[in-house]
């Protein structure tokens, strides 16, 4: 909850629970700071998306453009060049909107969390290629907040939300779109 213009904000924006620019923050995140408290609210999963239009025109083993990330230390994961040798970085971008954008543009395949390329309209999970894991969703909030009731309860009702959706994040169903 965000606490200087809205009960609530959506933002990539890092907002320090600890001088209380918000009570609870909802992070993807492998190590989230020690210092706050908090529990993991859903695994998840990732899958490569692409367009069916970009699945029938570029085989796994031809050559198949990739839209990857600045922050992945490999451009080209080793799972993935195992299922499709011939893959190559066509664009490398920083932002996961523009990625899911070139995507339904029909640029490239991307890696992107199940929940969002399993619910975009256009795309669907690209055949042959598994899901890998991908970094948990974490409910935090500063130590001291843990106790008060309307912090707690929120943090109930969001991590019951999300475990009802859980096949979505973890991709336990189906090939998306299929």
């Amino acid at each position: 909850m965000h606490r200087k213009n809205s009960p609530c904000l959506g933002t990539n924006e890092p907002l320090n629970l600890h001088k209380r620019d918000a009570d609870i923050a909802i992070r993807v995140s492998r190590d989230p700071p020690e210092s706050l408290w908090g529990r993991v609210i859903s695994e998840q999963r990732a899958g490569w998306f692409a367009t069916p239009e970009f699945i029938a025109a570029n085989p796994l083993d031809g050559d198949v453009p990739i839209i990857s990330f600045t922050a992945y230390e490999t451009q080209l994961p080793p799972s993935l060049l195992k299922r499709a040798p011939n893959a190559f970085v066509g664009v490398t971008t920083d932002d996961m909107v523009s990625a899911v954008a070139m995507v339904e543009a029909g640029v490239g395949m991307a890696r992107m969390p199940n929940f969002l390329g399993a619910t975009r309209p256009g795309i669907q999970r690209v055949p042959g290629l598994e899901l890998v894991d991908y970094m948990p969703i974490w409910a935090l909030t500063h130590p001291d907040l843990r106790q008060v009731p309307r912090i707690a309860a929120f943090m109930k009702l969001v991590g019951e939300g999300f475990k009802a959706r859980r096949a979505l994040y973890t991709g336990e169903d189906t090939l998306a779109g299929h």
